[in-house]
């Protein structure tokens, strides 16, 4: 039987119907795909600005505490700070320690003074640290010191590994590596690295993230950008207006020439040659290896800075320092 021309429409028409319905479902399920990758990348992105939200948070608690806990020790002008170097430490050498001038029992009572033990007749000036028992010796460095700027609960420098293991699976870590190679320099002696205890936060049972910090004293540095006043004069008695006097009256500038990194070489050699104007754009270690050596003058991290300020205070009194120059120059 003959198929009509009206009936090889009618097929015709079906089937296009068909191709065009699979046209529209690989469409829609093309579409759906791709919301629901951009739902996935969204959702990804907000955990990580949430993650980079958090960080942030902890490091400006981590911020807020350490100046609280600098205030708190070494706020007072009977305070002593120095590197954990001088008790021997050969781990974390580089964290600073706060100890008191004045005695521990009796904090009026300077560790020098006149009056530090009458009544054995002691002559002038005497220190507590030779004739209390308590603080002979090397007693006084654990006695009166007061803290350790660095996070956690009564950490000792030798307790914290100054390049500390990875935590094991879920464990977090014990310390955080604060000053590493990037900063120091590549085969730096592991006194020169710094890590401080890791503080957890938890909320309820979940632990939330954390944080660890360390208070660099940059007042136990030599300035790169000081030089010798009136350095390039000679002191001539004959002419004492020429400024080569003024050279012997103030202070000199730092040795910069000399300063030898481990491997024996002297990335700072260049910067003596520089003069005064020139030197006031050193204005961190980085620039400093500019004209010297960049490759080795991270190994100065902790001995070197560009920015260092302070207050002459009498640690003895707990007040200003008095300047006599003016008084003593008088006629």
């Amino acid at each position: 039987m003959k198929s009509s021309i009206k009936d090889i429409w009618a097929r015709g028409r079906r089937g296009f119907t068909l191709v065009i319905s699979l046209v529209m479902l690989i469409l829609l399920t093309l579409v759906a795909v791709g919301m629901l990758s951009l739902a996935s990348i969204a959702l990804r992105g907000e955990g990580v600005s949430s993650a980079e939200a958090a960080a942030r948070a902890n490091a400006r608690l981590a911020l807020q505490m350490a100046i609280a806990e600098l205030q708190v020790h070494a706020g007072p002008d009977q305070r002593i700070t120095a590197a954990a170097a001088i008790t021997g430490a050969s781990q974390n050498s580089n964290w600073t320690g706060v100890w008191s001038s004045t005695s521990v029992d009796q904090p009026t009572m300077p560790m020098v003074s006149g009056h530090a033990d009458r009544r054995r007749g002691a002559p002038y000036l005497s220190d507590l640290r030779t004739i209390d028992r308590n603080l002979t010796g090397d007693a006084w460095r654990e006695r009166l010191r007061l803290a350790w700027l660095v996070s956690g609960q009564n950490p000792t420098p030798g307790g914290v590994n100054p390049i500390p293991a990875p935590p094991s699976g879920t464990a977090s870590p014990s310390a955080i590596q604060l000053v590493g190679p990037g900063t120091v320099g590549e085969g730096a002696p592991a006194g020169e690295l710094v890590a401080a205890p890791y503080v957890e936060l938890r909320e309820g049972s979940r632990a939330t993230g954390g944080y660890a910090w360390w208070v660099g004293d940059e007042s136990l540095k030599a300035r790169i950008d000081l030089t010798t006043p009136q350095g390039d004069r000679t002191p001539t008695p004959g002419n004492p207006d020429d400024g080569g006097i003024s050279r012997l009256a103030g202070a000199g500038g730092p040795g910069i020439r000399d300063v030898q990194s481990p491997d024996g070489s002297r990335p700072y050699a260049a910067i003596a040659s520089l003069d005064a104007a020139a030197r006031t754009n050193l204005v961190s270690l980085p620039t400093a290896g500019v004209p010297g050596d960049a490759s080795r003058a991270s190994s100065g991290f902790h001995h070197l800075t560009s920015h260092s300020k302070g207050l002459l205070v009498d640690v003895v009194t707990g007040s200003l320092k008095k300047d006599l120059t003016s008084f003593l120059e008088r006629p």
